[in-house]
């Protein structure tokens, strides 16, 4: 018995328990964060298509203007 009255067989098996087992929960909390930067990425990805097509679309925008300003300036 130990000081804690807790039989030996019992701390010993269940301090195993716990070091087996921590493994096993930074596995799982690895699993989760990667799922989070996954998801992270995926929405970034998202976001950067769609800026891309307001990029496009502000580009061609400034040629319209570009060329309509050259326009006025050959009158």
């Amino acid at each position: 018995m130990t000081s804690l009255n807790v039989p030996q067989q019992i701390l010993t098996s269940t301090t195993s328990y716990f070091l087996l087992d921590y493994p096993v929960n930074e596995k799982a909390h690895m699993t989760a964060e990667l799922e989070k930067a996954r998801n992270v990425e995926a929405e970034m990805g998202t976001q950067i298509g769609m800026l891309q097509g307001e990029l496009m679309q502000a580009r061609s925008k400034i040629r319209e203007l570009e060329n309509k300003l050259k326009e006025l300036d050959k009158r």
